[in-house]
């Protein structure tokens, strides 16, 4: 499929763009934009010997950043932290999975809609990641911290496995929210006041603290055998390493990312992944 567009030379990104005008234009778009998206898409251009452009944007306005893409004639742009749920809320169509997790991280151009088109490959990543680490771990309960777009994704994508899910946040009203939106069997607890979830086995950290030690109470989870950290940061770090040392398999985030990234590409492009070169670049970005 021909997604290439034509980027104006005097567009307000045009000193990023190194490529000729005619080009497969995406982004990635967040308030802390990391960068490993970047590199991941920039293997794959190269792999796939596409002209391809991918910016990395920090934006504190999201709707304005999407309307600039649009008119720069983006084929789609990767959503990050903290714009999925309005990722999601914007588009003029969305997933099967969109509608059930209120949230999207890829946006996709639809000239027929003249609008986006959302899609959620976070849960897809996540679940891969899960079967590349823990295919053969039996597991029945899952405890989510967070209640972000991230964390809807993977309370959906373990929900399907029929998981009892139970959600921790600061507000009980956002962690109530993702259960019943979801409708989740599990409970609804906050950070101050959580008990102790002794039959939890598996323990995903969705929030934005990935490598601050501490962030997690392992002692609160005794019968953990997982722990999935979806923040994309080597393994060496804060929780994980807390994990790891406690004896728990772990689920880095930077395969979750991998996974979706393959997911995005199928989507943007209708082809195949340049599976290699993405993982190649991914892992050199993060020294692994």
């Amino acid at each position: 499929m021909d997604r290439s567009v034509n980027v104006p030379r005097d567009a307000p990104y045009a000193a990023d763009m190194t490529a000729t005008p005619e080009a497969l234009l995406m982004a990635s778009v967040s308030k802390s934009p990391g960068g490993l998206g970047q590199t991941i898409w920039r293997a794959a251009y190269a792999a796939a010997e596409i002209n391809g452009i991918y910016l990395k944007l920090h934006t504190d306005d999201f709707v304005s950043t999407v309307d600039s893409l649009w008119q720069l004639g983006a084929s789609g742009f990767a959503v990050s932290m903290p714009f999925k749920i309005e990722a999601a809320a914007m588009a003029k169509d969305r997933s099967d999975a969109v509608e059930a997790i209120g949230a999207a991280n890829l946006l996709v151009r639809d000239e027929t809609s003249n609008g986006w088109s959302a899609h959620n490959t976070d849960w897809i990543g996540a679940m891969r990641a899960l079967d590349d680490n823990a295919a053969d771990v039996e597991l029945t309960h899952a405890v989510v911290l967070g209640a972000g777009g991230a964390a809807r994704a993977l309370a959906y994508g373990l929900s399907q496995r029929g998981l009892r899910v139970d959600v921790i946040a600061r507000r009980r009203g956002a962690a109530q929210q993702l259960i019943d939106d979801l409708q989740l069997s599990g409970h609804a607890y906050v950070i101050e006041d959580r008990d102790h979830i002794e039959s939890a086995d598996l323990v995903v950290n969705a929030t934005a603290d990935s490598t601050r030690e501490g962030v997690v109470h392992f002692a609160e989870f005794p019968n953990a055998k997982v722990f999935f950290e979806v923040a994309a940061v080597p393994m060496v770090a804060g929780t994980s390493q807390d994990a790891q040392e406690r004896g728990l398999i772990v689920v880095p985030g930077w395969q979750m990312m991998l996974h979706q990234a393959y997911e995005q590409w199928s989507i943007v492009t209708a082809t195949d992944a340049p599976v290699d070169a993405m993982r190649d670049a991914a892992l050199s970005k993060l020294r692994v």
